[in-house]
């Protein structure tokens, strides 16, 4: 609405990366509200056929955590879109993982074309899926939920769909 000050967020509550009023070394975080926040670990995990898909783990610090949740991002999308998010869930006791899926954003491209992602079949995504689901249960306390957008909300629907767990 024109004249009117609207929030930027529907939330009452407003953290580091999500508040454009505080600084970071006299750096707004308003400029570099994507950044990694410097007690994440940027990885790679690596599919059965050793595709590599990159990841970005955030554990609780100095205590147990409420449990783990990973979330899955759309298509196209790249996590750092959704650092905010996953500063919520972090600093209510959350251990956070996402990761890109294979062909999008950071986890590099399957075909010739360096800005399309593409993928033959969806059973490879639910596939990639299935491993990173067991990996990342095995490495990470619970209780585990899985969270996720758009493309990421199908294909956890489509693992579920086919028996997994």
């Amino acid at each position: 609405v024109k004249g009117q000050d609207l929030p930027n967020s529907n939330h009452a509550w407003r953290f580091a990366i999500s508040d454009p009023s505080s600084t970071l070394g006299g750096t707004s975080m308003a400029s570099i509200r994507r950044a990694i926040p410097e007690d994440a670990t940027e990885s790679t995990w690596h599919a059965a056929d050793g595709h590599p898909v990159r990841r970005i783990d955030w554990p609780v610090d100095g205590g147990a955590a409420r449990g783990s949740i990973l979330f899955l991002p759309g298509r196209g999308d790249f996590y750092e879109k959704y650092l905010e998010t996953l500063e919520e869930w972090h600093r209510a006791g959350w251990r956070v993982t996402a990761a890109d899926w294979r062909g999008q954003a950071g986890s590099g491209r399957l075909g010739k074309d360096a800005v399309t992602g593409h993928i033959a079949d969806f059973d490879i995504w639910t596939d990639d899926l299935a491993a990173l689901w067991a990996s990342w249960v095995s490495e990470t306390p619970g209780p585990h939920v899985l969270a996720a957008h758009s493309m990421g909300g199908h294909l956890l629907l489509r693992h579920l769909a086919a028996g997994n767990s």
